[in-house]
């Protein structure tokens, strides 16, 4: 398989990703994501070491013709993060409380270049969670507030926890910006997650950050699974991109690093099935223990590690993944 081939290929998979997580909340919003895409790769290239004469080249594009795209991509992109950022629930309420009572086409007028099914269903959303009410024809607000609670929702506070635990030490100013969220909203989570000693606060160079060592969603949990999603995303692009580092020298570290895909095949009622189950489960436990191990004893030297190791700090990263499918179905 080309190295074109295997771009193109991903960038299918990734789209397959990107259609079920939209299949899950009819609400999702992917106006800007060519120019996000677009962005993200050029800068990933750009701190590679390409020139933009090159990445231009790569995208079969004149060097003028590729500036302009960057430009235009680069003013949609911060369009599409300050309406982001605000939300168009916030938006909404925000015409509701200055003018209300207001009738929907008097609100349509605000949002020119929004589908008005998408209006519509959500004035439905939020008439239904209380937070407008019917007057007549007209809307009015039925609670004071500047954004529905969702921002201070349990997903909300894990997207945030897997950012710290990721970027950390980190503060609000970049987490807006990874996030594309409005500081508000991150500061509700965040001191929610401080509360509950999820995370921890210091003070660096003049400027409150946030860090943790762990982060965890269990199988329990029915909210916050879009960060879980994220996470395990990040650490197997991160383990396939530093095996295809070629000036990296991993010396002892080679043979832990990369990944490996197992397809075992069997059939309702075949005697091996149970060992795959126990084996799934199996790994889960060991990776939980030995997890447990480790916290307990880095916390008995009081998180220092002994002063000849401190150059060679590690993290190692193990994801793990799997499913069942039928094929003939």
């Amino acid at each position: 398989m080309s190295r074109t081939l295997l771009v193109h290929s991903l960038i299918r998979q990734t789209a397959i990703l990107v259609a079920r997580l939209a299949l899950t909340d009819k609400n999702i919003d992917l106006r800007g994501i060519e120019e996000l895409w677009f962005l993200n790769l050029v800068h990933e290239l750009k701190a590679l070491g390409m020139s933009h004469n090159v990445i231009a080249d790569m995208f079969g594009m004149p060097v003028p013709t590729y500036y302009q795209r960057r430009k235009r991509a680069q003013a949609n992109a911060q369009s599409e993060a300050s309406r982001a950022r605000q939300g168009l629930r916030t938006q909404l309420l925000g015409v509701i409380r200055e003018q209300g009572p207001v009738q929907k086409a008097q609100i349509l007028t605000h949002f020119p270049l929004e589908d008005e099914k998408v209006i519509v269903s959500l004035l439905k959303h939020l008439q239904k969670h209380g937070w407008i009410a019917r007057k007549g024809r007209a809307y009015v607000l039925e609670q004071d507030v500047d954004e529905p609670a969702i921002d201070a929702s349990e997903t909300t506070q894990a997207l945030v926890w897997v950012m710290v635990f990721r970027h950390g030490p980190i503060g609000a100013g970049k987490l807006e910006t990874i996030l594309s969220m409005r500081r508000g909203a991150i500061a509700e989570a965040l001191d929610a997650l401080l509360e509950l000693g999820q995370i921890v606060a210091q003070e660096i160079d003049g400027e409150e950050v946030y860090s943790t060592e762990q982060f965890v969603i269990g199988q329990e949990h029915f909210e916050g699974w879009e960060a879980a999603v994220f996470d395990h995303y990040h650490a197997m692009i991160h383990a396939v991109c530093t095996k295809l580092a070629p000036d990296r020298d991993m010396g002892a570290d080679h043979a832990v690093v990369g990944g490996s895909t197992y397809t075992l095949g069997v059939w309702d009622g075949h005697p091996l099935e149970g060992r795959i189950v126990d084996f799934f489960e199996d790994i889960r436990t060991r990776a939980r223990q030995l997890r447990t191990s480790i916290e307990a004893h880095n916390e008995a030297l009081d998180a220092s590690p002994p002063k000849a190791s401190q150059s060679r700090l590690k993290t190692f990263i193990f994801y793990v993944g799997q499913t069942v499918f039928y094929p003939e179905r």
